[in-house]
């Protein structure tokens, strides 16, 4: 199970629809983690939030709707 569904099934649970940020972080390595498509599917359910990840060494906040498809340059 990805970490974005166990976060979003406890959201849910506490009573809270919405997702304003989302970040998943390797727990070993600290790296950042991009959603997968099944994750991706699963967030926008809840609107278009931010999502924080890594490219190029840099870290970014994109909308979830931006990462469709990601466009590398």
């Amino acid at each position: 199970m990805c970490a974005e569904y166990a976060a979003i099934g406890t959201m849910v649970s506490e009573g809270e629809r919405r997702i304003d940020t989302i970040v998943a972080v390797n727990g070993h390595k600290h790296a950042i983690l991009p959603p997968c498509g099944k994750c991706r599917q699963m967030i926008s359910e809840f609107g278009d939030p931010y999502v924080i990840l890594k490219l190029r060494g840099r870290l970014i906040k994109a909308k979830l709707s931006q990462l469709y498809p990601i466009q590398v340059k």
